[in-house]
């Protein structure tokens, strides 16, 4: 079960094509996913995330298995949003971070309402279920990510506000590279990660 969430920035992939290019075997394989602080879940703060799995009939199995006293586990059916929308959330948490240094924080409002919108579109044209975007692979913990003083991403984007300086723990940093990628080669227009790509690696 892939309990990391990216892609590879010069190619776009996701984790489990490269777990393929490794591992030649397509049997077992699932993803974990969704709003999961672990500053909180060490103190017993519980939370609901949710898990795909490639093949279905191992999806009850996953389901179980990563289930917890403190964490509920909603079955998923799209492996392939389930990946892409949570490496997004991070690109997000980006976008909120900015904002928030700016001083306008209502603006995240906006990106919860179009952030989805932007995702679906490119899940749907890699070839996963548009509705994915607004469970909790991507919406449910872009939440968390928009609106947590334990977010690496927000942080991020507000250290750049104020100092110019790329952070090296944000995981949606090297993710934004990957989104252009994969916006162009898909032919979907995502404005809000051109716009933070813009600002991160162009100097906008």
């Amino acid at each position: 079960i892939l309990a990391m969430k990216g892609l590879e920035a010069k190619t776009g992939k996701r984790l489990s094509q490269i777990f393929f290019e490794y591992f030649h075997s397509s049997n077992g394989l699932g993803a974990l996913a969704g709003p999961g602080h672990p500053q909180e879940i060490s103190k017993h703060i519980p939370t609901v995330m949710t898990c795909a799995t490639l093949a279905k009939k191992d999806l009850a199995k996953a389901v179980k298995f990563c289930s917890t006293s403190l964490i509920n586990i909603i079955p998923g059916s799209d492996l392939l949003g389930v990946e892409v929308g949570a490496a997004l959330k991070n690109v997000m948490g980006l976008a909120a971070g900015l904002v928030a240094g700016l001083g306008t924080p209502s603006f995240k409002s906006y990106l919860l309402a179009r952030g989805p919108v932007e995702v679906g579109n490119l899940i749907k044209a890699m070839g996963g279920n548009y509705q994915t975007a607004f469970g909790l692979s991507h919406l449910g913990d872009y939440g968390a990510t928009a609106f947590s003083g334990f977010s690496y991403n927000h942080q991020a984007g507000e250290l750049w506000v104020k100092k110019r300086k790329l952070s090296d723990k944000a995981e949606g940093l090297p993710t934004l590279k990957a989104v252009m990628v994969l916006s162009k080669k898909y032919r979907v227009k995502m404005p809000i990660c051109e716009t933070a790509y813009q600002v991160f690696y162009k100097g906008l």
